[in-house]
């Protein structure tokens, strides 16, 4: 399904399945994540307002990096 949903993202998608499936692979990334969930999420970045970048950006990206990681 995964691929289904990365091929209507076109090539971002499939780069993103890609880094996904390598992480799955080495049991880093947790196996409920696909590209859109990522996309989505990274997009959020890009609403953010000037004045916020530099107090808010870093934060959040690490917010969605923390989320991606796989929990025993």
């Amino acid at each position: 399904m995964a691929g289904v949903t990365a091929h209507s993202l076109g090539p971002i998608g499939d780069a993103v399945t890609t880094l996904l499936d390598a992480g799955r692979a080495d049991g880093t990334i947790r196996p409920d994540v696909d590209a859109r969930d990522v996309i989505l999420l990274v997009g959020y970045l890009s609403r953010l307002d000037d004045t916020e970048w530099d107090t808010r950006a870093r934060h959040l990206l690490d917010l969605v990096l923390d989320g991606l990681r796989r929990r025993d």
